[in-house]
């Protein structure tokens, strides 16, 4: 079938998109096969990616980071490839030529199609659907089961130049994001009995809420950013500025006032502050009389680009005024400035439609604020009708639920007492004689001591050396939860143990996590590593309380098992663990 783009199809987007189809870890693994293979791609290949290394990534301790190990090259790769387009094409040509196989198997089913091959990754069109892309990946994959869905839909992008697009017909249920588009279409093939469903407002509450907390925190971040390089130019540059007639004392409060201008304002003040760095050096008068002729030239031309910027951001403010009535009022301050002695018809007509479209603007909110209110009114007579009639089965069920709860807690505190209790006896440390702790370095160290079998202590350079956590007693007793429960059930777990369940139980508001990514744990190794006995060990594991930063309400214990010995390897102790979102 040989598509023909519409027009809206033929617009490019780079192929750092590419990646938002696939989650991160076929990325790294997308990552490592090009680093691994780099020295065996074409000649024009491997200069191409040496020199986008070059000019696109940092690795510590490599000046050249083309000659870097893998290892350490791949995670770096994996933080800058969704923003640096020079680099996503360059890992994605490697990648192609690594994998001729399944490139030749591609491009024969392209070819069939009448679709051409490209050599290069270059930008990428949309010209299929999701639907579309789906159906050749999964029509190629059914007979050739040595490669991945992944990998094959990866290779149809790379080497026809074509992604997949939302489909047109999805209305609302259309995403800029291919991330968010690919997980909606993973949910409509879910059957209607899936258990999903029953917790989809749930989790729709919970991605609402995350969204407002990350986009709050962007414009926090964003604000805290501007801020301190507004000051950072009047402190820096106040000579250049004052000559030049530049005050940019009320910059910070006016973008402040128009958060939706906040990322072209920060631009501005970047640039501003980049022309005003080349400007101080030929700003003073020179010694000689042709260094000044030479200075001059380039002192005009700075300073045409610094009174730019300036214009620039009056025109940014301009644009994005606080309130409509304000805007119509700027153009109108602004036609009068020019010269205007009256206004003229149309500019009457404009200030006359904006007071209209104002009052209807009032006047609908008010109605459709009397609207909500009714139908909510509605809605709790309702609920309070049908809640009158299911009280009393409600009730009865709470009460037997709740005897339930009240019996498996009593078994739960009776089976950690008597544990905590043959724990202790190996101490010394008196039934009726409960332990308390002024900090949690004092629970540390005594549970060091009472489970001396269990958990081998071997905390990394990373850890706290003196724990703020404000809770010693719970602490006690997730390390409490590690020498038994966790220690009795780790040498033969069975099929997939619920360790965060049983920590949950047993220390309220805690939880338990598996694993961590190779990229995070191969970028921040000093954090994910310790060493007890002379052997290595990762911290993949962790229990921890808290979401926070505040490190009095928040802990986190990384740890791994050692079966030489049958311990628990305790490696960090402290607030979370460094990541790529940290």
């Amino acid at each position: 079938m040989n598509q023909e783009p519409s027009e809206k199809q033929e617009a490019t987007v780079s192929a750092s998109v590419l990646f938002v189809l696939f989650e991160d870890d076929f990325v790294d693994k997308v990552v490592k096969r090009a680093c691994g293979f780099r020295t065996k791609a074409s000649p024009d290949t491997r200069e191409a990616f040496k020199t986008t290394l070059r000019n696109g990534v940092k690795v510590k301790g490599f000046r050249d980071p083309s000659k870097a190990p893998t290892t350490k090259l791949a995670p770096e790769i994996a933080y800058e490839i969704g923003h640096n387009a020079k680099l996503a094409s360059s890992v994605l040509q490697v990648w192609s030529e690594a994998e001729k196989p399944m490139r030749a198997l591609v491009a024969e089913h392209l070819g069939a199609d009448d679709i051409p091959i490209q050599n290069r990754v270059r930008r990428l069109r949309e010209a299929w659907s999701m639907e579309e892309w789906r159906r050749r990946r999964d029509a190629l994959c059914e007979p050739h089961s040595e490669f991945s869905k992944d990998d094959v839909g990866l290779m149809l992008c790379v080497a026809s130049g074509i992604i997949p697009a939302p489909d047109e017909d999805e209305g609302e249920f259309q995403f800029e994001s291919l991330r968010y588009q690919r997980w909606l279409d993973e949910l409509y093939k879910l059957p209607i009995e899936a258990p999903e469903w029953f917790e989809a407002k749930k989790f729709s509450n919970a991605v609402s809420k995350l969204g407002d907390l990350k986009v709050d925190r962007h414009i926090h971040d964003g604000l805290t950013q501007l801020r301190e390089e507004i000051e950072g130019l009047g402190a820096k540059y106040k000579e250049e500025m004052r000559y030049l007639g530049i005050d940019t004392s009320s910059w910070f409060e006016a973008a402040s006032n128009r958060i939706p201008a906040l990322r072209d304002a920060q631009l501005v003040v970047l640039g501003l502050r980049d022309q005003l760095k080349a400007y101080r050096p030929v700003h003073p008068l020179a010694p000689s009389r042709d260094e000044e002729q030479r200075r001059a030239v380039e002192r005009e031309e700075y300073e045409r680009l610094i009174l730019k910027c300036a214009e620039e951001w009056k025109a940014l403010m301009a644009r994005h005024a606080e309130s409509p009535a304000e805007e119509v009022a700027e153009e109108r301050a602004t036609y009068q400035a020019d010269g205007a002695d009256e206004e003229s018809d149309d500019a009457k007509e404009l200030a006359a439609v904006g007071e209209e479209l104002a009052a209807l603007k009032t006047r609908h909110e008010t109605l459709e604020a009397d609207y909500d209110a009714l139908g909510k009114e509605h809605e709790q007579a309702k609920e309070a009708k049908a809640g009158m009639q299911l009280e009393k089965t409600q009730l009865n069920d709470q009460v037997a639920e709740l005897k339930g709860l009240l019996m498996q807690s009593q078994q739960t505190e009776e089976h950690w007492r008597q544990a905590y209790v043959d724990a202790a006896g190996r101490a010394a440390v008196e039934e009726d004689a409960p332990v308390v702790f002024s900090n949690a370095d004092e629970a540390i160290v005594h549970a060091e001591r009472v489970f001396a079998d269990e958990l081998a202590f071997a905390l990394n350079g990373k850890s706290a050396k003196t724990q703020p956590f404000q809770k010693p007693e719970e602490l006690f007793k997730a390390l409490a939860w590690l020498a038994t429960e966790y220690h009795r059930l780790r040498p033969n777990p069975g099929p997939s143990p619920d360790f965060d369940r049983m920590i949950r139980e047993a220390c309220p508001g805690w939880t338990y996590k598996p694993n961590q990514t190779e990229t995070t744990m191969g970028m921040y190794t000093e954090w994910y590593q310790t060493t007890w006995r002379g052997k290595r060990f990762e911290l993949t594991h962790h229990v921890g309380k808290g979401n926070g930063r505040d490190p009095k309400n928040t802990i986190r214990i990384a740890f791994n098992w050692d079966d030489e010995h049958n311990r628990v390897v305790v490696g960090y102790i402290g607030l979370h663990q460094r990541n790529r979102q940290s």
